[in-house]
């Protein structure tokens, strides 16, 4: 079995910095979108590395 890993710094936007999660909800919605695409991002790169073959289902 062939594993992949790929490790990236990234970096938090500043608009998320020093906001209350618990109390705003527009930063609490920012951040989840932020994450939702961290997320989606790395879904991608699945998908690509499995149509490449590069992977096995």
């Amino acid at each position: 079995m062939r594993r992949i890993v790929r490790i990236r710094p990234l970096p938090i936007p500043a608009e998320l910095l020093g906001g209350d999660y618990r109390s705003d909800p527009g930063l609490r919605a920012d951040l989840q979108h932020w994450v939702g695409q961290i997320w989606a991002d790395k879904d991608a790169q699945i998908e690509q590395l499995l149509g490449d073959g590069h992977l096995d289902r």
